[in-house]
């Protein structure tokens, strides 16, 4: 019976430590959250949120014809941060269920999809988020951009992370 219990002990233990290895960092995900908050997602609900979506030449060009960071800054948002599985981070997977409704479904089939890039730490105290959207359809696969491509700049203001500016980066 000790025997037992013991050999059940260490199974949970190890779990447990294996469990907690396989955690991601997710400090992070602070920054997503306030996205999803300007945008009003946790209000105006969402059919399909995917998170890590490499934003293209044209929208790096256009964000470094924007001027609106230094160049220190815009040689960090060129080199685009490793491929890191937010949804792994049980909080932002748990913020993002919240948020999902096939209620906006259309007949036909057709609804939103919204992409957020990687966060793109430009410094210790600034990071930005990509969000852009496309048209996508529970009945053939594919579909098409709409909308626009926004960045969410964010600073590190007295231990918080705050929204300091949004820009549209272009249309589609």
């Amino acid at each position: 019976m000790k025997r037992t219990i013991i050999i059940l002990l260490v199974v949970v233990l190890l779990g447990i430590h294996i469990s907690k290895g396989q955690e991601r960092d997710c400090s992070n995900t602070k920054i997503y959250n306030l996205v999803f908050q300007e945008m009003q997602l946790y209000k105006k609900k969402a059919v399909e949120i995917k998170i890590g979506y490499e934003p293209s030449k044209f929208v790096i060009e256009s964000i470094g014809i924007m001027d609106i960071f230094d160049p220190t800054e815009m040689e960090q948002f060129k080199s685009l941060p490793e491929d890191i599985d937010y949804l792994s981070c049980t909080k932002l997977k748990s913020q993002i269920e919240l948020m999902l409704s096939d209620d906006l479904i259309r007949e036909n089939g057709s609804y939103i999809v919204h992409f957020f890039s990687q966060i793109i730490s430009l410094s210790d105290s600034k990071k930005c988020v990509l969000n852009k959207t496309a048209i996508g359809n529970k009945n053939y696969q594919g579909g098409k951009i709409i909308g626009h491509e926004i960045i969410y700049i964010f600073s590190l203001i007295d231990d918080k992370w705050v929204l300091i500016d949004k820009k549209s980066v272009g249309m589609s």
